[in-house]
């Protein structure tokens, strides 16, 4: 046999800085690929000891012409000429994704993963529920935080996801215009039902129902209180929020909380090692609540959102609440 265990194989690959768009590459990798393939097929290019030497020569030409100009032509032999050139799309980063934003898929899950995707889009899609935030996805997925904003920078560009805020009771959201819109678009609404309702609930008779619940929004008055007030109808307030955000239809009213009295004793190193969940677990609620007392009052500055302060420490904001006035502290929300 020529090659040793009847076969020759080889792996061409690029290295990048992280911050890098690598998708324009994959199909310069692969005709690259391609045309080293076809040269061994015809001349043994790379089986040849004297032959395959040239790589050398070949891989910083590329390497630069790429770089440069993006594209690149060089002449391999006398049959043979290798011409790569990038195809840029638009830029995917002109956004920002936070650790506390929560990705909403706006299509079956099941096509994306058929796709050949890389391997951390295959890890945090199954992940995407609409529920949890990015950080928690990144912690469950068990993939590196900044490679699942990435992700979710890509999807969100080729129009697979959206982003909402942290779902909670405790919530405010302001109806906009869109409300009247409502009314008028029997394809929204019916959207909106089947979206939100349940399924002997979902017709046109209860669609003046779902524009009352959206027109209840406003400064002052949570979820909580709107969700009693339309308890009967048994709507996903969830669902029903997440729908709103998504069209345009809510505004979310962002708190920022202020605790008075931020003079307080430096919270345990336990915080470093240990979630809020497990120290919850493994101490009293006294010791529980001193250890993360002065972390919380430290973030409630002004500066920084309710949504923030609750993702940061993985607990809700009621929870954070009460811990910050458990040494009888005035917090301002």
């Amino acid at each position: 046999a020529k090659y040793f265990r009847n076969a020759l194989m080889f792996n061409i690959c690029f290295v990048f800085d992280q911050s890098v768009e690598t998708e324009p590459y994959h199909n310069v990798i692969r005709k690259f690929a391609l045309i080293l393939r076809s040269m061994e097929v015809e001349n043994e290019f790379l089986f040849d000891q004297k032959q395959k030497q040239r790589i050398s020569e070949i891989l910083p030409k590329v390497q630069k012409g790429l770089n440069t100009r993006g594209e690149c032509t060089i002449l391999i032999d006398q049959a043979n000429m290798l011409c790569l050139k990038l195809y840029w799309s638009p830029t995917m980063h002109s956004f920002s994704i936070e650790d506390f934003q929560v990705p909403v898929l706006l299509q079956d899950s099941k096509p994306l993963l058929n796709f050949d995707c890389d391997l951390a889009l295959r890890a945090v899609i199954p992940h995407i529920d609409g529920i949890k935030c990015t950080k928690r996805i990144s912690l469950e997925a068990e993939v590196d935080l900044a490679i699942v904003k990435r992700c979710i920078q890509a999807l969100i560009y080729y129009g697979c996801i959206a982003l909402v805020d942290i779902f909670q009771y405790s919530n405010f959201y302001m109806a906009t215009n869109k409300v009247n819109e409502v009314t008028q678009n029997r394809m929204l609404i019916l959207k909106c039902l089947e979206h939100s309702m349940p399924e002997n609930q979902r017709s046109l008779s209860n669609a003046d129902v779902i524009v009352r619940v959206f027109a209840s929004f406003r400064p002052g008055v949570d979820v909580k209180n709107i969700s009693m007030e339309f308890s009967s109808y048994k709507i996903d307030f969830r669902k029903l929020v997440t729908f709103g955000v998504i069209h345009g239809i809510l505004n979310r009213i962002h708190n920022y909380p202020i605790c008075l009295n931020l003079n307080s004793k430096k919270g345990s190193n336990i915080i470093r090692y240990k979630s809020p969940a497990t120290i919850k677990k493994i101490l009293d609620d006294d010791i529980y609540m001193t250890t993360l007392r002065p972390l919380i009052k430290k973030k409630m500055d002004g500066y920084h959102s309710m949504d923030e302060i609750c993702c940061e420490f993985m607990i809700g904001s009621e929870e954070i609440i009460r811990i910050a006035q458990s040494d009888q502290s005035e917090v301002i929300v």
